[in-house]
């Protein structure tokens, strides 16, 4: 079931006169919170932060979601080690600030 089927119901229920109206309410929270969610997701200020032990890959993961690499987007951990612009691998290199727009 698609996203959009499920959407679809949950408006079907909440505007259904031959619904319960707690079938008709619960659907209608549940519109709320995707919405919600929704618009959370699409503000793209939102901060974070990655927290691992040295090694578990924070600079990989940063380096790809950032496009911090040259030539194609990597598919493994070789071309990753060779296309990506942070030093990654050696673990311990991740201390500072990435802001990514």
């Amino acid at each position: 079931m698609t996203t959009e089927t499920i959407i679809n119901e949950l408006k079907r229920l909440a505007s259904n006169r031959n619904v319960s109206r707690q079938l008709a309410t619960v659907a209608e929270q549940r519109l709320n919170a995707i919405k919600n969610s929704q618009d959370f997701l699409q503000n793209r200020s939102h901060k974070i932060a990655f927290i691992g032990h040295m090694g578990a890959g924070k600079s990989s993961m940063i380096g790809v979601l950032s496009g911090l690499y040259k030539g194609e987007r990597p598919r493994d951990r070789s071309s990753l080690e060779a296309n990506c612009i942070l030093a990654i691998g050696a673990g311990g290199t991740t201390v500072w600030v990435v802001v990514s727009c």
